[in-house]
């Protein structure tokens, strides 16, 4: 059972529009669940501009953590919490895999998992 007073917030998959978004739900009196997962870094930064500027606190009030870790995060105030994916290991993996496929035909499927690591900062 959720504890979540919002469960789920559907915000637009941008910083802009899910600043928006966001400021257009408290303004119409949505009171935020005591933290928030992102699906992406871009949506955490512009809830969390829109939740400062309805007077919430982050990380006091609401927590928020982000998904990507990109550079803004070390920049936004307060610096973003995140899920970092090592994009570049990522794709190498992948690249190598399809060269695999394409030189030695009857290969087996392989399920290949490729770890996130959290980066703490100061939005929880």
């Amino acid at each position: 059972m959720s504890t979540a007073k919002s469960p789920v917030l559907r915000l637009t998959p941008s910083q802009e529009g899910a600043y928006e978004d966001m400021k257009s739900l408290l303004a119409a009196g949505e009171q935020p669940a005591d933290c928030y997962f992102a699906d992406n870094d871009l949506i955490a930064i512009g809830a969390v501009k829109a939740l400062k500027e309805a007077g919430w606190r982050v990380p006091e009030d609401v927590a928020v953590v982000g998904f990507d870790d990109l550079p803004a995060c070390e920049y936004v105030s307060p610096p973003l919490t995140t899920v970092m994916v090592p994009k570049a290991f990522l794709g190498q993996t992948a690249a190598t895999r399809i060269i695999q496929l394409i030189e030695e035909k009857n290969q087996q499927p392989l399920k290949i998992e490729v770890f996130t690591r959290l980066v703490p900062r100061k939005s929880v």
